[in-house]
C-alpha cells in the first residue's frame, strides 16, 4: 500500500513538473508599447487578444485580434487586423498567409539550435540561433520557462561588422520584443520604435515587463502617453529616463519635454566610447558589442546635465 501511494505521488509530481503551459488561451491579452517618432515622446500601444479557437489549413489554431491605439486616438482603434497561431507539444507556430511557420520551440535544451527561417536581405551571413540558457520565473505562483537565445549578424561593411543579437522568450507569453518572432537582417530595420512588451494578462495572471515597470511603474497596461504638454503619466526620480538598466544590447534615453543635446558614454576606465547629439527627446543606443561591466552616461539637455551609471550584462 505504501509503495502504491509512493508511486501515485511520484507520478503526480512528474506530471506537475513536466506539464507544459497552455499557450494562447481564449481571452489572453498582450500589450506592446508603440513609441511614435515625433518631436516629443508619444506612446500608444498595440493590443493582442485571443478571440476563439479556429481551424486553419486543417490545423487547430487560435484567432487573435490585433488593435492599435495611438497616443492621440482617445481610445479609438487606429488599426485592426487578425493573426493566427497554434501550439503543438511545446512548439509554437504563426500563420504567414500560406502556412504555419515555427516561431518557438520549448523542447530544446541549452546549446540546441532553433530551426526557424531567417530573412537575410543585407547581411553577408547570419549564424544559427542558439539556446544560450534556460531558467524559470514565477508569476502568481506559477512557474514559466524562459529561453535566452542569441545569434550573430555579419555585415559586409560598418564598424562593428559582427553584431550579436539577444532574444528572450517566455513560455506562454512569448517574445518580449514584438509579438511575432521573425528574425530579419536588413538595413532599415533598426528598432527606433520601442515596441517591447508592456503586459500579459490572463484572468488573475498578470505579467508586467521590467521595461514597462521601469518606464511607467504606476501606469495601467493601456496607458496613452503624450509628452507634448509636459504631462506624463509616470513617476521617475530623475528628469531623464534610461531603460532597461541593466541592459544587454539596446538602451533608451528619453526626456518628457526637453531636447537631449548630447550623450556621452564612458567605460569604467574613463574612456569615451560613444558620443551622440540626438537633438531630440529620444535616443536609442546599441551597446551590444561592449564588454560586460559598469558604464557612465553624461546626458545634457537644454537646462540640465546629469551623470548616470549603466550596467551592461
Amino acid at each position: 500500500m505504501k509503495k502504491l501511494i509512493f508511486i501515485l505521488l511520484l507520478v503526480t509530481f512528474l506530471t506537475k513538473i513536466t506539464k507544459g503551459q497552455d499557450w494562447y488561451p481564449i481571452g489572453a491579452e498582450w500589450y506592446f508599447n508603440k513609441q511614435e517618432l515625433l518631436l516629443y515622446p508619444a506612446h500608444g500601444y498595440t493590443k493582442y487578444i485571443v478571440e476563439k479557437d479556429t481551424i486553419v489549413a486543417s490545423y487547430s489554431g487560435k484567432k487573435i485580434i490585433v488593435e492599435t491605439y495611438n497616443f492621440h486616438s482617445e481610445g479609438v482603434v487606429t488599426d485592426r487586423f487578425i493573426q493566427f497561431v497554434r501550439e503543438e507539444n511545446g512548439r509554437v507556430y504563426s500563420w504567414n498567409g500560406f502556412e504555419f511557420k515555427l516561431m518557438y520551440d520549448f523542447t530544446l535544451n541549452p546549446g540546441d539550435t532553433l530551426e526557424i527561417e531567417f530573412a537575410n536581405y543585407d547581411c553577408d551571413s547570419v549564424s544559427p540561433i542558439i539556446v544560450d540558457s534556460i531558467c524559470q520565473i514565477e508569476i502568481n505562483e506559477e512557474y514559466f520557462d524562459v529561453q535566452h537565445l542569441s545569434y550573430f549578424q555579419y555585415w559586409p561593411f560598418g564598424d562593428p561588422s559582427k553584431i550579436k543579437v539577444n532574444e528572450t522568450i517566455i513560455e506562454k507569453i512569448g517574445r518580449v520584443e514584438e509579438f511575432l518572432f521573425k528574425p530579419i537582417c536588413q538595413l532599415d530595420t533598426e528598432p527606433w520604435e520601442w515596441l517591447s512588451l508592456r503586459c500579459y494578462k490572463e484572468g488573475e495572471l498578470i505579467f508586467r515587463s521590467d521595461e514597462w515597470d521601469s518606464f511607467c511603474p504606476d501606469c495601467s497596461c493601456d496607458t496613452l502617453i503624450d509628452g507634448s504638454t509636459g504631462v506624463v503619466k509616470y513617476k521617475h526620480t530623475s528628469q531623464f529616463l534610461i531603460y532597461p538598466n541593466p541592459c544587454q544590447d539596446w538602451i533608451i534615453i528619453e526626456h518628457p519635454i526637453s531636447i537631449i543635446k548630447k550623450v556621452l558614454l564612458y567605460n569604467s576606465t574613463g574612456q569615451l566610447i560613444e558620443h551622440r547629439e540626438p537633438k531630440n527627446n529620444f535616443l536609442q543606443l546599441n551597446i551590444g558589442m561592449q564588454e560586460e561591466g559598469i558604464y557612465y552616461l553624461i546626458i545634457e539637455s537644454e537646462n540640465l546635465i546629469e551623470l548616470r551609471m549603466l550596467f551592461k550584462l
